[in-house]
């Protein structure tokens, strides 16, 4: 029976008007603060004694990066552990890894955890964070049914694979003067070029960009010949020296401002 059922009921009424008014008043007084216990607003006292977790989610991130994460948690009666629960999007189990600390104590600290590159699906990750102070109290950033999203952009990968791919054009349709538009190519490089494109009338061109060895600067192709037609029109094999790499620097500037190096 609730407290006010119980007051308002007619055998109780008559007992509390047949009362002192000193054991009334007290009787009042414990239902008052019995009430207020029950309250939202005391639930939110008990709520403040959860860890106070900050945490501001990293921006969007390229195809090559790792995703660096940092939060900031406090309790005055101690942080006991801080964890990550991540799944790429579109799978239904999370996998978890623990946050480090990297400064501070036990009762404020600033916890680091990175996410690697082959943990993110080209459609994004999907977490949340999790703070468990000593007492075994928890709060939490995003939840397991409404987590927290990153979204991966890959648009600077399908621009270095375009460069390349001009290169590759350039080259195969023997054109000089874009292949040293393009890159920065020594004289020796220049000439080997310049007697291939005489001897031959055709050249075909694979061309392999390594996409697991990208970084934020820097990106490399291996380009192949593959077949060459002489001016005769016989086709040649071509042999050992008919591989170079290739590597496009300055990422991180302009497209306008990437370089292409011949190795």
């Amino acid at each position: 029976m609730s407290p006010i059922i119980l007051l308002t009921h007619p055998g109780v009424r008559d007992y509390l008007w047949r009362m002192p008014r000193f054991r009334f008043f007290q009787l009042s007084l414990w239902v008052l603060v019995f009430l207020i216990s029950l309250s939202p607003l005391h639930a939110q006292d008990r709520e403040a004694d959860s860890p106070h977790l900050r945490y501001t989610p990293p921006f969007p991130m390229a195809l090559f990066q790792d995703v660096q994460m940092t939060a900031e948690v406090s309790d005055p009666e101690g942080v006991r552990a801080v964890r990550l629960f991540y799944r790429k999007k579109g799978e239904s189990d999370y996998k978890t890894a623990p946050f480090e600390r990297k400064e501070g104590n036990e009762k404020k600290g600033i916890y680091v955890r990175s996410m690697p590159r082959s943990e993110i699906a080209p459609q994004g990750v999907e977490y949340y964070l999790v703070a468990e102070n000593a007492a075994g109290r928890i709060i939490s950033k995003g939840t397991a049914d409404h987590p927290l999203f990153i979204k991966r952009i890959a648009y600077r990968t399908s621009e270095v694979r375009q460069r390349f791919q001009e290169l590759k054009r350039a080259w195969e349709e023997k054109d000089l003067i874009k292949i040293k538009a393009l890159s920065d190519l020594k004289k020796s490089k220049e000439e080997f070029l310049r007697q291939l494109f005489e001897t031959y009338r055709s050249i075909d061109l694979e061309m392999k960009m390594d996409e697991a060895e990208m970084t934020e600067e820097t990106a490399s192709a291996l380009f192949t010949i593959k077949t060459l037609i002489d001016r005769d029109g016989n086709t040649v094999l071509p042999g050992e020296w008919a591989q170079a790499r290739v590597e496009l620097s300055s990422l991180r500037d302009d497209p306008d401002q990437w370089k292409m190096n011949w190795k």
